[in-house]
């Protein structure tokens, strides 16, 4: 895990690929890098000192970090081009926001080809006292376990894409029984997506995203 001020690669990695000036750049205020393969699996951002109220602040890091997450997963999709499509829908990249009093889980995968879901998984109140604070206390500890095993099931997948990809290449290239089904990751993601990481998002409390309507009931649900 890298804290503070962080250029996100998959940023650069991207605009190497497209062509475009490597001027613009993401800060994250944290990113946690799987070392085995040098890729960004979860970034953190925090919206100002704890406490505060800022739904226009709190909404344009939410926006910023979805496109985030998109390169994050993009890279990953042109590094190991040749993987099966099977494993890569099942991985996913996460969001970790600080806001006001909370700290909120958000994973971020492709499902379908060109269809994306950023839902949140899981909040948490961060306690203040040690007074009285059994339930804040449990709610963090379950949401950072949670992480952690979610973190750990995306680092078993990159292994199996990363070896799925090597053996299909090799298919490919000694042209073996079974190339001619050999895809591409490329084909599946949405990629005329506009960036823009300077952006502040106007009219924010018709998009202030807060929960999840997959599970309204949650008592997590805030």
């Amino acid at each position: 895990f890298i804290p503070g001020e962080t250029r996100l690669q998959a940023i650069k990695f991207e605009l190497e690929r497209r062509g475009l000036s490597l001027s613009n750049y993401y800060n994250a205020d944290g990113i946690l890098i799987d070392k085995s393969c040098d890729m960004e699996l979860a970034l953190l951002e925090t919206t100002g000192p704890f406490g505060l109220k800022d739904t226009t602040r709190e909404t344009t890091d939410h926006v910023k970090a979805a496109y985030g997450l998109m390169v994050m997963l993009h890279k990953i999709a042109y590094s190991y081009i040749n993987a099966d499509a099977d494993i890569f829908l099942k991985l996913k990249v996460y969001f970790i926001h600080a806001a006001g009093e909370k700290i909120r889980l958000w994973p971020f995968g492709l499902v379908s080809k060109e269809l994306y879901v950023f839902y949140r998984m899981r909040s948490a109140v961060l306690p203040v006292s040690h007074v009285d604070s059994k339930e804040e206390l449990e709610g963090i500890t379950n949401m950072m376990w949670e992480l952690k095993t979610s973190i750990d099931y995306s680092h078993e997948l990159l292994q199996e894409i990363k070896k799925s990809h090597e053996k299909n290449k090799q298919l490919m290239e000694e042209r073996l029984n079974g190339h001619e089904k050999v895809g591409r990751l490329d084909r599946l993601l949405a990629d005329n997506v506009e960036v823009k990481l300077s952006s502040r998002v106007s009219k924010a409390d018709d998009i202030y995203v807060y929960s999840s309507p997959l599970c309204p009931d949650s008592p997590y649900n805030n």
